[in-house]
């Protein structure tokens, strides 16, 4: 037999790894506490050894106890935050399924998407660009359509809304259609009370609010969640999603007794551990008070240093970890956020979706929630616009 040639290694991985250091003011990820960052170099072990298995435990209280839920159905999975939104979708949507989704931003064109692939047929309530949805048209929608389902981003990244999940969440109990609540960019940041308002899944990522490393979601399912999984007509189209066994893996009762699904990011779930847990020692309250502390303080200093505008002028609509500020006309967003990254090793992004190329996004979650990184964006921003004479 003939030798088959090996093709050399690639010349940049004989190189060692360099990382420079930079403050993460964009809408996800942020930087990471030194104790969660620590936590990587901790020994690997098995994903089923009773030492990992208590780290799973402390992390399914710590997300209970930032959703404010007692749900036994509540775990984390190994991928990013929309891992949990595809987990949600995937137990709680079949085929036929009549789906609300409350259409503030890109997330909701997602889910759209996402309804669609899964045979379910998705009714938009629409909002206007920088508004939350009202009580009125979620009533018309679920009155109208009747739906299964309803979908909702407590908050909208893509343009920084915060929407009233109180008053959806109540309607969604009125007319017996169980609400998905997307946490990503909100959890750990503003009120959410998934028990008190009958929320019947929830779901974040691990990167923003609570600071720690992108790789790892979390999610939780009410008992009227669970009801609906139990009765499918079909099975979920997703085996690594499939409520049943995660719920295994994770101890869930009834579920059990513990046993193997996948290989936990064993790593990641250390970090989500020590992230969740920095988040108890603060507290809820004082995580909300900081992050809304660090928002109005931004919010002031760019209207009134720079001469901004917010794309969301109401007051009470504003998410705290991501605001988005109207590029000014005839201003290069780009530049802008390309100068204050190579003068400043500072993040700000663009806008996504539906305000590309329109706004700013400017994010102030978990340790970057805090007076001097606003006077770093604040100062870098204004230095960028005298640059581009503006």
């Amino acid at each position: 037999m003939a030798s088959i040639a090996i093709s050399p290694p690639p010349p940049s991985l004989g190189l060692p790894l360099t990382v420079p250091p930079k403050t993460l003011c964009g809408p996800g990820p942020t930087n990471i506490h030194p104790r969660v960052q620590s936590t990587g170099s901790l020994p690997v072990i098995g994903h089923l050894h009773g030492e990992f298995t208590l780290v799973m435990d402390d992390i399914q209280a710590g997300i209970k106890y930032a959703f404010q839920t007692a749900n036994q159905m509540t775990f984390a999975l190994s991928g990013t935050g929309h891992a949990g939104l595809e987990c949600s979708l995937m137990n709680l949507v079949e085929p036929g399924d009549i789906v609300a989704i409350v259409d503030s931003g890109v997330w909701g064109e997602r889910v759209t998407d996402c309804v669609r692939r899964l045979g379910g047929f998705p009714q938009t309530i629409k909002s206007e660009l920088g508004k939350k949805a009202s009580r009125e048209d979620v009533r018309e929608c679920l009155e109208k359509h009747g739906p299964r389902v309803l979908y909702v981003a407590q908050g909208e990244s893509s343009t920084g809304i915060l929407e009233d999940v109180e008053m959806i969440a109540s309607l969604c109990n009125e007319f017996d259609c169980l609400s998905i609540v997307d946490t990503v960019a909100s959890l750990g940041a503003v009120p959410f009370y998934m028990d008190a308002w009958k929320v019947d899944c929830a779901y974040s990522g691990s990167q923003k609010v609570l600071g720690a490393p992108p790789g790892t979601a979390v999610i939780s399912f009410s008992q009227k969640a669970v009801g609906k999984f139990r009765h499918r007509s079909v099975p979920v189209p997703s085996y690594y999603f499939d409520m049943a066994l995660n719920a295994k893996y994770w101890d869930v009762p009834d579920f059990g007794p513990r046993g193997y699904h996948y290989t936990g990011a064993i790593s990641s779930f250390y970090a989500l551990r020590e992230a969740l847990a920095l988040l108890c020692e603060q507290g809820l309250e004082r995580s909300w008070q900081k992050h809304r502390d660090a928002a109005v303080l931004l919010h002031q200093r760019l209207q009134l240093d720079l001469n901004l505008s917010l794309l969301v002028e109401d007051e009470g609509s504003r998410l705290p970890s991501v605001t988005t500020v109207v590029v000014p006309e005839g201003c290069d967003w780009a530049k802008i956020s390309a100068f204050v990254m190579q003068n400043y090793s500072l993040e700000i992004s663009g806008g996504l979706g539906p305000t590309k190329g329109k706004v700013w996004r400017v994010g102030l979650m978990g340790p970057n929630a805090d007076p001097g990184v606003v006077d770093l964006v604040v100062r870098s921003m204004k230095e960028a616009l005298l640059q581009a004479k503006l």
